[in-house]
C-alpha cells in the first residue's frame, strides 16, 4: 500500500495543503500460504505521513501505534516496539570494514536473526556476506550491545542521530517502556531510508512481527513528484486479532440500537392494529429524542421470537405494551441483560430519558 499512497501523492501533492496527513483501510491480497497471522486477504490500517523532515514525524507515527494499542487495553508487558536504521547499519558496518556490497549481505543476515541459532548466524555471515571471523565478533557484539558503538557515531551518523532523537523524544514523552533498539529490525530493504519499526507481542503464542512501518524519503521523487519525505506504518487486522484474543483483550461489540419496540401479537385483526400503531408512536416519541430505535414490523410474531431476535442484536432494552400496558397508558421496559422489567406510565418514562 505505500508505494501506491506515495505514487497518489506524487500526482496529487500540489493540491494537498503539507505536511500530508493520510490514513486509510484498505481490502489487500497476497499470494501465499495461509497460516497463523497471514492470510491470503485482510483489511490494514495504514497511517502515514509526508513532508516533515524531522524525527517529530516518526515519533507521531510511533505514538499513533502505541495509542491504538493501549486504547484497546494493552501494556507495556504486552507487546513492544523494536525501532531499526538502515542508515545506522550502513555506518556501523563501515566502522567494522564491510564493504557496502557485503553489507547488503549482512543486512539480509540480520532479518533472519530470530528464526536461526546463533551457530547458523554466524555461519550466515561467513558464508553468505564472506566477512572475517573478527567482524563476526563485532556484529554480534554490536547486537547485544549497540549503544556504546551507538554513542560514538552520534557526531558522524545522521542514521544514529535518528535513532537517538526518536528514543529521546519517547522518553521526553513517557512512551519509551514501549519502545528500544533493535538492530535486527531491517525491514523493507527496497524503500525505507531512515527509522523502521515493527510491533512484535510478547505473548509467545504470537512470534512474528505484529507489523511494522518506518521512514520513507525517496519514494514520492520515484513517481515523478518533487522530493518529498514520508513516515509511516500498515497494521494489519489478522495479527492484531490474535494479540487481542490471546491477551483477552477483543472488545464485547455491543448494538448501536438502544431501544428494541415490540408488537403485541394478536389474533383480532383490529386489537393487533391498535398494538401496532402504538409502538409506532412510541417510536416515533423515542427517536425524536435522539434515541437509536428498532421496532419489530410484523403483527403477528410471537413475543418470544422479539426477545430472542432483540438478544441476538445485543440490545439492552426492549419495550412491551401489551393488552394491560394499552388499558392503563404505560410500558414495560426489559432490561435484557439483567432480565429485570418495570412497568411505568409513557409519559413519565419519556420524561425520564429528558
Amino acid at each position: 500500500m505505500t508505494p501506491t499512497l506515495a505514487r497518489m501523492v506524487a500526482g496529487q501533492f500540489k493540491t494537498l495543503p503539507q505536511p500530508i496527513r493520510w490514513f486509510s483501510i484498505p481490502n489487500l491480497w497476497r499470494y501465499e500460504k495461509p497460516q497463523r497471522g497471514r492470510l491470503r486477504e485482510h483489511f490494514q490500517l495504514n497511517v502515514d505521513i509526508f513532508g516533515v523532515d524531522g524525527i517529530e514525524a516518526d515519533f507521531e507515527i510511533v505514538s499513533i501505534a502505541i495509542d491504538i494499542m493501549k486504547k484497546f487495553g494493552a501494556d507495556e508487558s504486552m507487546f513492544e516496539i523494536r525501532v531499526g536504521n538502515r542508515r545506522l547499519l550502513n555506518d556501523v558496518f563501515g566502522q567494522f570494514g564491510i564493504s557496502a556490497e557485503q553489507g547488503v549481505r549482512v543486512l539480509k543476515a540480520l532479518d533472519k536473526r530470530s528464526k536461526v541459532s546463533s551457530e547458523d548466524f554466524a555461519q550466515l555471515l561467513k558464508d553468505d556476506a564472506k566477512i572475517s571471523d573478527g567482524q563476526i565478533g563485532q556484529v554480534e557484539e554490536f547486537i547485544k550491545n549497540p549503544q556504546p558503538v551507538i554513542e560514538s557515531l552520534l557526531k558522524t551518523s545522521k542514521g544514529a542521530q535518528e535513532v537517538d532523537g526518536l528514543l529521546k523524544f519517547a522518553k521526553e514523552n513517557r512512551k519509551d517502556k514501549f519502545i528500544k533498539y533493535d538492530p535486527t529490525i531491517t525491514r523493507g530493504l527496497d524503500y525505507y531510508t531512515g527509522n523502521v519499526f515493527e510491533q512484535y507481542d510478547l505473548n509467545p503464542k504470537n512470534t512474528r512481527s505484529m507489523y511494522g512501518g518506518g521512514r520513507y524519503d525517496d519514494l514520492v521523487e520515484i513517481f515523478g513528484g518533487q522530493k518529498l519525505s514520508g513516515v509511516g506504518f500498515g497494521m494489519g487486522d489478522v495479527t492484531f486479532l490474535n494479540f487481542l484474543e490471546d491477551w483477552n483483550l477483543l472488545p464485547k461489540f455491543e448494538a448501536e440500537v438502544e431501544y428494541f419496540v415490540t408488537i403485541w401479537p394478536s389474533e383480532n385483526a383490529a386489537e393487533a392494529g391498535r398494538f401496532q400503531k402504538i409502538a409506532l408512536e412510541v417510536s416515533e416519541k423515542l427517536r425524536a429524542m435522539g434515541k437509536n430505535v428498532e421496532v419489530w414490523l410484523e403483527k403477528d410474531t410471537k413475543i418470544e421470537k422479539q426477545l430472542k431476535f432483540a438478544d441476538r442484536k445485543g440490545v439492552q432494552n426492549v419495550i412491551l405494551i401489551g393488552e394491560e400496558e394499552l388499558k392503563n397508558n404505560t410500558i414495560a421496559v426489559k432490561n435484557m441483560s439483567s432480565g429485570k422489567q418495570s412497568n411505568r406510565p409513557l409519559e413519565e418514562f419519556l420524561a425520564g430519558l429528558k
